[in-house]
Order: C-alpha cells, then structure tokens, then sequence
C-alpha cells in the first residue's frame, strides 16, 4: 500500500510510524523547514529543552506505548505546583484530580484553609452519600461536598491555568465523568487518581519524541519531505504538491492544520469549518541556580487571585519538574497573556514574586510565541466531517482530535488503522 501524510507534525509522524511499521510505502509531506508542529526545540544557555509542548497526558496510555515501542525512556515529573495567594503567601497544591485533594490529610487542605473553611472540607468523609450526587459541574461538586473555599483556593488556580476556565463553567461529564454520581468526593478523586502520573515526558523531552518517529519511519523506508507545501488531493487519494509534483497513494491523511486541509477538502466538495486559532506567549529564563536552593515553589507556580503588578500568569519551573535538564542553570518557563510584551526586567520581575525569592541572578532569556495554537471542532462538526470523507482519506490533529500530545498520537495512529 501507498500512504501519503500531510503534515509531519506529532499526528502526522505517528500515522506515518504505524503505516511503514506495517509494510506501506510512506510519504510525509510537510510545508515548513522542521518536523514536530507544537513540539519544538528551544536553546537557552547552551541547553536544548521543549520550546512547545513538554509533556503527554497517560489517560489513554497510546503515548506510553508509543515511547516503549521506540525504545524512549520516560519519566513523571518531579514536584507538585503551588499555589500563590499573594507577593507574601502561597501553598502546595493538592495531590489529586483538577486540584481536587484525595483525601482529608492532604497538606493543602491545612495550608491553604483555617477556621471553619477547614473543619468543612475536614467533614467529607462523613458527609450522606446524595450530597453533591446531582451536580453538573467540578464547582457545584466540590463546593457541595468541601465547600466554597476548596473550589476557591485549590481548584480554581487549576482550572484557570491549565483550561482557562472557571470551575462553575467545567461539565463533569466532559472533564471528570468519573467523580459523578452519589459518595465521598474524597474516594472517587483517589480513584480517579490512580498510582501514576497523569503526565509523562520522553527523558530529554517530547523533541526526542519527534526525533524518534522520525527515525522509525526512514528505517521503515518512509520518506519526509519538508518544505513540500501540497496543493491539491484528489478523490482517489492522488496528492499533488507545489510545483506540480504528483504522488499516486492508495491513502492519504491530512495532519496539517485546520486552515489548509479545510482547503484540501474543499477541492473535493467537502465543506469544513476552520477552528479559530489561539496565541501561546512564554518567557523562559536561565537562572544561576544558588538563589534558588530550597525555594518552597515544587514543580511551578499557579495564580490563586490576580497580585498587583505581576504580569505573568503561571510559572513552570522546568529544571526542578524535569530533573535532567539540570545543571549549571536553573530553567524557568513563565506564561504571558497572548497580548502581552514582557521585557527581560519584567520576567525576571515576575519570577521573583512568583518564586518568592529577590536574588535571582538572569544568564540567559528567550520569548517564545506560538501564534497558531490550535482549537477543536465542535462535536457535531467533526462527526459530520469524518462520515462525509471517502474511505481512502483521512484527517487527523488537534482540531479534529482535541488538544494535547496524546490526542495527536491517538487521532494519527487512528488514522493509519
């Protein structure tokens, strides 16, 4: 069999590793100069870290597979984040699910609450099973069963940071189907927990990912093009690239990105709507890594409530939550509001407030903007999209599949099924 992918970015390469893995003849076409799409190398002080995307969700467990099958070693990250309240007050994050603690010793339920806003929370376990059974959302639940101040203080810095949204507006059924119904919210979230990490990274980063696929498929025989932007495909899964170049293939996937392959499938008389994209800014600061010994901030920093004069929104604390990119510096990674400019002074500014540490020593800094970051079709769209293509034409990427790592790797290996 001929395959023809479209994209070499994380669905693409993972389409194209299952079908030369499986005897095909493979083709990647990509527009750019670089494999990878959202996962990019960045270097900062002589070290080469993520600049995109740094790790994979392990709920569908494809990505762990994925790494075994190539051989990659991987690892949890080390640390849990904090949460800072003020320029003089934060506290650990909860070990749970969306910032929800899974049980009443949680450390973070003392940290971050007193009075009676503890002896609430402190109460689940005791509470009748039906409390809290008919909520809809994460907030209705967990200000039913631990009250307002756990929504408030520890799942709310979550929710913002990692969804850009609010408790109250996060449908249980789409984010945690399996907290609902009647019991202890306590006993359902240690469950849904699990023993393992719910993310994971490749040691070296999801780039070694990237390199990887990209090794298996030329030792399969596939073959990357890069800079070869396609311009048409045809009903029989014939794809043509710029300058004329033609490849006959008995499949072809689309894994690029919404804009052009909604422009590929309008060639064939199938209407898609194109997501609209979202911008992605971070600062990433090289630290002398002395001032920060034994900063109380684990793995990064959430925002419990806006500070006046902070700029940035959240701190990933790279080296400590990824332990071998360690040495001779400190990694930083600080995340902006997509309009925003942060100077050198100003990171080095927010990082000290975030970090809680005034010394910070600043050896290296780089702005890393993303300006196309890709969003999901509505579900009623996608499921119309994929019963209108032929059987020979496939898509496959986050704006059909979700955002994340693992849905890329899912929807490609899908695609290639």
């Amino acid at each position: 069999m001929r395959a023809v992918i479209v994209g070499a970015g994380v669905a693409g390469l993972a389409a194209a590793h299952r079908l030369a893995r499986a005897g095909a003849e493979v083709v990647v076409l990509e527009a750019s100069e670089r494999i990878g799409g959202m996962v990019a190398p960045l270097t900062i002080a002589g070290k080469v870290i993520d600049g995109g995307a740094e790790a994979y969700a392990r709920r569908l467990g494809v990505a762990d597979e994925l790494c075994a099958t190539l051989g990659l070693e991987v690892a949890a990250p080390t640390g849990g984040p904090h949460i800072r309240w003020s320029a003089t007050r934060s506290w650990p994050g909860a070990d749970g699910v969306l910032g929800i603690p899974a049980g009443p010793d949680d450390p973070a339920l003392t940290s971050a609450l007193d009075g009676t806003d503890l002896a609430t929370a402190l109460a689940e376990p005791g509470l009748g099973d039906e409390i809290g059974a008919g909520a809809a959302t994460v907030g209705e639940l967990v200000t039913a069963r631990l009250g307002r101040a756990v929504t408030d203080r520890l799942v709310a810095p979550v929710t913002r940071t990692v969804y850009r949204m609010e408790p109250d507006q996060m449908p249980l059924a789409q984010f945690a189907p399996g907290l609902r119904g009647p019991g202890s919210l306590y006993a359902k979230v240690a469950a849904a927990r699990g023993s393992r990490s719910a993310v994971a990274q490749p040691i070296g980063g999801l780039i070694r990912l990237v390199e990887a696929l990209a090794s298996d498929i030329r030792g399969n025989g596939g073959k990357i093009r890069l800079g070869a932007r396609v311009t048409g495909i045809g009903r029989d899964a014939t794809v043509t690239a710029a300058g004329g170049d033609r490849l006959e293939a008995d499949r072809a996937i689309l894994a690029c990105p919404a804009r052009p392959a909604v422009e590929l499938l309008g060639g064939l008389g199938i209407t898609a709507s194109a997501p609209a994209t979202g911008t992605s800014l971070n600062a990433v600061l090289a630290l002398e890594p002395e001032p920060l010994a034994g900063a109380p901030v684990g793995s990064g920093v959430m925002l419990g409530q806006p500070i006046p004069g902070l700029g940035a929104r959240a701190l990933t604390y790279y080296s400590a939550k990824w332990p071998w990119s360690r040495g001779g510096v400190e990694l930083i990674r600080l995340s902006y509001a997509p309009d925003a400019n942060p100077t050198r002074e100003q990171a080095l500014a927010d990082a000290r407030l975030l970090l809680g540490c005034e010394n910070l020593v600043l050896r290296d800094h780089a702005l890393v903007r993303w300006p196309s970051v890709p969003r999901v079709l509505p579900a009623a769209e996608r499921a119309g999209l994929l019963e209108s293509l032929p059987t020979n034409i496939k898509v496959a990427g986050a704006w059909v599949a979700g955002n994340g790592i693992e849905a890329a790797i899912a929807s490609g290996l899908e695609a290639a099924a």
